[in-house]
Formats: structure tokens, sequence, C-alpha cells
């Protein structure tokens, strides 16, 4: 743990519970914030363990939110958790378990009580409160991934973008549209274009806004059928490492897009389903080479070495 060497405070205005506070206490909360870096499957809080001792912000990855070994939810980036013990005094309702290499903020008690106290921080009060509450409601009913085709899980149609458009106006696209990913037509093959490739092709390689979509989105992408069941989608996510797929009829037509949190939400009422998905992936045997670039086409960038500088979405 330490200190930043990074300026925070743009980055936690963006976000609830700080959005809203006084540019002066922002940047106090910010000088005052310590840095953690959890690695993939490292316990950040144990359920019925000791007291959170700090708000945790993530910066970059994701968390798992575990309660009595079932996965129930997970967080991302710019998302916070650690709230109700941290203000309570009580033992954590859950276990927080990175999902993936995760940075976090940490913001003290004071700060943190600040923040949770004002206007976005009481929503973020009540959401955790909502949340925790239908989780408690839905323990009797259980979703059937294997029962489930993954057309019925779509929620709007696709979202298109032209491959020569730039990454500056994407961006502003999803943003308006509130997705995380735009599907790219071209003669080369169906795209996409995700909210991670901004991150990692973009920002933290320092392209400018200008960049085209063409340059930084996976081509092709890999699709799936209506008609496939949840479990097998999900499964391949898992496998793949990767969270969209873009879903076509039985004429090859694109009718949405399913991501790994459709599909999670829906596994998140089957505890043994997961459980089941999991083993599977963890006792497949590995495949060829062509594994890796089946679900993950090769783009046409080089993946920057991740340095800790700040990331400017203004633009976006």
């Amino acid at each position: 743990m330490h200190t930043p060497s990074m300026d925070v405070t743009a980055f936690l205005g963006r976000h609830p519970p700080f959005e809203g506070l006084d540019p002066e206490r922002l940047a106090s909360i910010a000088r005052a914030v310590l840095i953690e870096f959890f690695p993939a499957g490292e316990t950040i809080l144990d359920q019925g363990g000791d007291q959170a001792q700090h708000l945790y912000v993530i910066r970059s990855g994701a968390v798992e939110i575990v309660e009595d070994g079932r996965l129930v939810d997970l967080a991302g980036e710019g998302e916070v958790f650690g709230q109700l013990s941290l203000i309570s005094g009580a033992k954590p309702a859950a276990t927080v378990r990175a999902h993936e290499d995760t940075l976090c903020y940490l913001i003290g008690h004071e700060a943190a009580s600040e923040a949770l106290g004002s206007g976005p921080g009481l929503t973020v009060i009540g959401d955790t409160l909502r949340q925790l509450a239908e989780r408690r409601e839905r323990d009797g009913g259980h979703a059937d991934l294997s029962r489930v085709r993954v057309g019925s899980l779509l929620h709007r149609p696709p979202v298109t973008f032209p491959a020569h458009g730039s990454v500056a106006e994407g961006a502003r696209v999803m943003a308006r549209e509130r997705i995380s990913s735009l599907l790219v037509p071209g003669s080369e093959g169906l795209g996409i274009l995700t909210d991670r490739d901004l991150r990692s092709r973009v920002l933290a390689a320092g392209r400018p806004p200008e960049t085209t979509v063409a340059e930084v989105m996976t081509v092709p992408a890999r699709t799936v059928s209506a008609d496939t069941m949840a479990a097998e989608v999900l499964l391949a996510m898992l496998e793949g490492g990767f969270h969209h797929f873009p879903v076509v009829d039985r004429n090859g037509g694109l009718v949405g897009v399913v991501t790994d949190t459709d599909l999670l939400g829906l596994a998140r009422q089957s505890p043994f389903a997961l459980r089941a998905l999991s083993s599977a992936v963890r006792t497949r045997p590995p495949r060829s080479s062509q594994r890796r670039s089946s679900p993950r086409p090769q783009p046409r960038w080089q993946r920057p070495v991740w340095t800790r500088s700040t990331w400017d979405m203004s633009w976006a």
C-alpha cells in the first residue's frame, strides 16, 4: 500500500459518492488516497471477517461480490465497496475478491463518511441496501442456465458504428446509449469496440481522440446464435477471457449483444450452474495455439505496457 503518484481528483469527481463534493474538499480527499493493487483471485474483504477500514474505489479491474460461496455481483471501474461495513462497524456481509488484477483507491473513514453523507453518497448507500434486499428475496428462485437461450436475454437492438469514425465519437455514443460496446460492420467482417478497448488501446496507449475505430477494434468479432444456451456462452466467455458476444439470428443478421454481466446476472441465481461452469473451465484441457486467436483475433496494435498515468476521459 502506498500513497498515489497520480492525480486522482478528476477520476473521483466523475463517480459517486464524490461527484458532488466541493472542489477543495475533493482535492483534499484525493491527496490522502492510498493505492493498493490486488492480483486476480485475492480476497480483499472476507464475509464475517474484520470490519472494513476503508472505502474502496475501483480504479481499474473488477471485483467479485460473493455471499455464502455464491457469486452475486461484479463491480468494475469507478464503483465502490466496503461502504456498509465501514460506516456501520459491522463485519462485511459479503466476500470481495479480485476478479482480475485490480487497482483500488482506499479512502479513510472520516473522508469516506463525509462523502457517503452527501446526496450521491446516500444514493450509493440506498442502492447497496436495495441490492442486498433483492438478493435475499431472490434466494428462493433459481434460473437454469442450461435451459435459457441467449436470445431471450437481449434487452435492445445492436448499436453499430462506422469503422472510419473516431474513438472520441464512439465513446460519446457508448455514454449516450449506456452501452459497453459498439458493433462495426466492414469489408473484413464484423468488428467490435468495447469500453475496455478504449481504456487499454486508446487511453493507456496515449492515442489521440481522432484515432479511428478501425485502428483499435477487434475484427473479426466472434458471434453466437440466438438459439445458443446461456450456459454455453458463459462458459465460452469464462474460458476465453472476453466479455461481449454479438448475437445473430438464423440468417446471420445481427440482433444484439450479450455481455458477461447479463449472463452472470442470470447465473447469480443459479449457484450450482456457476460452480459447474467454473469447474469446467478449470478442468478442461488446454487447446491448441488457435484457442486464443479464435475468441480474440489479434488486432492491429501492440498491447501497451500499463503505467500509472492519469486517464483523461474528458473527450468522451
